[in-house]
């Protein structure tokens, strides 16, 4: 048994109750542990060592729970990161596809303007050759004519001369 047992006065189980600044206390008694008749010095002494670590458990309790939200608030940040990270390489890897198919419509849209110009050329060359061809039909044609008109001037120099003769 411990020593306090064998100067306590108490025989059975005793309660006390006691109001300190508006707090109720209750002090059980047992037999070996403390007597019921504490002085009122011993009672306060024992609500101020109480109330100190009432303070210091709170404290910690608050230490704790800041201790956690870091913890769950760095848990959200870095799963935050994480996301954002996926997201930007989501969009690095969409505006890569975008710009490669705006690089491939746009080579589409020069080999289709490549093939009309060339068309275009085509036509030109085409028209400038009848236009050319049909140049010398008309050549032929003035110089046919004006042949045509020599050899008249020439047959009516001819019927001119026979006229005077006769």
């Amino acid at each position: 048994m411990s020593k306090a047992s064998g100067s306590s006065i108490t025989e059975q189980c005793q309660i006390a109750q006691n109001r300190t600044a508006g707090h109720r206390f209750i002090v059980v008694d047992t037999p070996g542990l403390f007597d019921t008749k504490l002085a009122h010095g011993k009672i306060s002494e024992l609500t101020t060592n109480n109330n100190m670590l009432e303070k210091d458990l709170k404290t910690k309790q608050k230490k704790m729970k800041i201790s956690i939200r870091k913890r769950k608030s760095q848990a959200v940040i870095q799963s935050m990161h994480l996301e954002m990270k996926l997201l930007n390489e989501h969009h690095q890897r969409d505006l890569y596809e975008v710009k490669e198919e705006a690089k491939r419509q746009e080579e589409r849209k020069m080999r289709e303007l490549q093939i009309r110009e060339d068309e275009v050329q085509r036509q030109v060359q085409e028209m400038s050759e009848r236009c050319a061809e049909t140049q010398k039909q008309m050549q032929m044609i003035e110089t046919e004519r004006q042949t045509a008109l020599k050899e008249q001037q020439q047959n009516f120099q001819v019927l001119m001369e026979q006229n005077e003769k006769l």
